[in-house]
């Protein structure tokens, strides 16, 4: 390219000779494709390593965000695939010293919160704030004190004090 207010060559592109790398925009590409501003597509993107496939947003501005925009036109749904094996799961992690599991999701149907080990359906690690209506069709165990900040009620939806019993005990 040329610069017509300078008169000076513009590179748009440049594949450095000892390294076999291909710069787009930059003429110090760091991997075998470098791009220095947006790309745009029009059809999929495919990443395939015999080791771990990644792909890495980083965001070099002092408060800058990186981000994964999903935008369906047409009234389409957006969704992340994960084909798995059987023993497998797709967890999100928190990457502080080490990896803090926030979510996991497992090949075995299971979803861990806090945990990348799920022992149940849902397991959660750590304490549970909630607002609303816990709804439990089935048996409720636990282990440890239970705190109610409102009246209980067995045998009724509606309890009429601190402890309300209805039905006869056995």
């Amino acid at each position: 390219g040329h610069n017509a207010s300078s008169g000076t060559p513009t590179t748009y592109m440049s594949i450095p000779g000892s390294t076999g790398y291909v710069g787009i925009g930059t003429t110090a590409p760091s991997k075998k494709l470098t791009v220095a501003g947006g790309i745009s597509g029009s059809d999929s993107l495919f990443i395939s390593d015999t080791g771990d496939a990644k792909i890495n947003l980083t965001s070099h501005a002092a408060d800058g965000n990186t981000f994964i925009d999903m935008t369906p036109t047409g009234g389409g749904d957006s969704y992340i695939r994960w084909a798995s094996d059987s023993n497998s799961s797709l967890t999100f992690v928190k990457q502080l010293s080490g990896e803090v599991p926030l979510l996991s999701l497992h090949s075995t149907d299971r979803v861990g919160i806090g945990t990348n080990a799920p022992t149940k359906t849902l397991t959660v690690a750590g304490a549970i704030s909630a607002s609303g209506n816990l709804d439990i069709d089935g048996n409720m165990t636990a282990s440890g004190d239970a705190y109610f900040g409102s009246n209980v009620g067995i045998g009724t939806a509606n309890p009429g004090r601190l402890l309300h019993l209805e039905g006869s005990a056995t």
